[in-house]
C-alpha cells in the first residue's frame, strides 16, 4: 500500500479511536517510506496520537469496544517520534510532553532522562529553560532525600 493511502487510513483510524491500527500504519510509513513527501504529516499525526493517549483518551478495539486508558503508551510514541524525526519542533515538543507525562505518572527515571535530553540535545529549544528549572528541582529534591518532585504539604 502506498504511503498516501497509509497516512489517510491512519487518520481515519485515529478519528474512530482505533489507535492500535493507526499506529501500525504509521509504523509502516516510518519504516518503509522515509522519503515520502508527507512524512512530516505522519510524524505530526503520531504526535497527535500520543497526545490522545497522554490525555487519557480510550482506544477502541475493532472500532467499537472501549479499552482501558493507557496514558503511559504515549511515552513509546514520543520515543518513536524522536527516533524517526530527531530534529525539529515536533521532537522538542515530544520530549517536553514526555517529561511532563513522566512527572505526572511519577516515573522519575524517565522524567530525568527527558529533561536531560532537552538540556543537552536541544539547548536552544524554547523548552530548555523549563527543562533546566524542572531538572534543578528534581536534583534539589534528590539531594534532600525526597523521592518525589511534588511539593511538600
Amino acid at each position: 500500500m502506498g504511503a498516501i493511502a497509509l497516512l489517510g487510513r491512519a487518520r481515519l483510524y485515529v478519528q474512530s479511536g482505533q489507535f492500535d491500527d493507526a499506529e501500525a500504519d504509521l509504523d509502516v510509513i516510518f519504516k518503509t517510506h522515509s522519503n515520502f513527501a508527507g512524512f512530516g504529516q505522519a510524524v505530526q499525526l503520531a504526535f497527535d496520537l500520543a497526545g490522545q493517549y497522554d490525555r487519557g483518551e480510550r482506544r477502541y478495539l475493532g472500532g467499537w469496544f472501549p479499552w482501558f486508558k493507557d496514558p503511559l503508551h504515549a511515552l513509546s510514541i514520543y520515543d518513536k517520534i524522536l527516533k524517526v524525526a530527531p530534529v525539529g519542533v515536533i521532537a522538542e515538543e515530544s520530549l517536553i510532553h514526555a517529561a511532563r507525562l513522566a512527572e505526572r505518572e511519577d516515573r522519575k527515571e524517565i522524567y530525568s532522562e527527558m529533561l536531560e535530553r532537552i538540556v543537552s540535545d536541544y539547548a536552544t529549544s524554547k523548552h530548555a529553560p523549563e527543562a533546566l528549572e524542572r531538572l534543578a528541582k528534581l536534583r534539589g529534591a534528590e539531594s534532600m532525600g525526597r523521592t518525589s518532585t511534588k511539593p511538600l504539604r
